[in-house]
């Protein structure tokens, strides 16, 4: 008969990991972190530069499924306002070169969820899309990159249809 191995213990496995190296950027430490509503909230009052009212409704890992054949999503943490204000925050370890394809979707997909059948489009709220990034999307170096929807014929004419997507590089030197 082989010998049997003793498995490690969590406290074994626990003193070899190298608690030091998490960061934010680890899925389960910024789901944690998040789920406090006072971290969340003022972290989001750093990224955007204003004053963020009471939660309605806080959930990390949310999923948003319109049915069967369309694609559903997990937003890392959906947030609702008492102002009707939805963000979604995501952390993003690494670039997979569909980062602005995919910040469209999650909009389009929180417009759907924000929406409910028989109501009006003036009941949407304003939405952001916030993305967290460890690498520069955009390479221009910058901290901060904030799309709201302009017309290309009248550059200082905004949509002012409430979405924005931000893109937050922690590691860009500009503003």
């Amino acid at each position: 008969m082989g010998k049997m191995t003793k498995q490690e213990s969590y406290e074994e496995r626990s003193k070899k990991f190298n608690w030091d190296s998490l960061t934010l950027a680890n899925s389960y430490v910024f789901a944690t972190a998040m789920k406090n509503k006072e971290i969340c909230k003022g972290m989001l009052e750093r990224f955007l530069n204003q004053k963020i009212s009471n939660f309605n409704y806080l959930e990390v890992e949310k999923t948003l499924d319109k049915g069967p054949l369309s694609k559903s999503v997990r937003l890392d943490v959906y947030v609702e306002s008492t102002e009707d204000v939805v963000f979604d925050i995501e952390m993003q370890a690494q670039d997979t070169k569909e980062l602005k394809k995919r910040a469209r979707y999650h909009r389009s997909m929180i417009d759907m969820e924000s929406l409910e059948k028989g109501r009006n489009y003036r009941s949407l709220g304003d939405s952001y899309v916030i993305f967290v990034c460890q690498e520069d999307v955009f390479k221009q170096d910058q901290c901060r990159y904030t799309f709201q929807s302009t017309c290309e014929e009248v550059t200082n004419l905004k949509l002012e249809d409430g979405t924005y997507i931000l893109f937050f590089y922690t590691k860009g030197s500009k503003d």
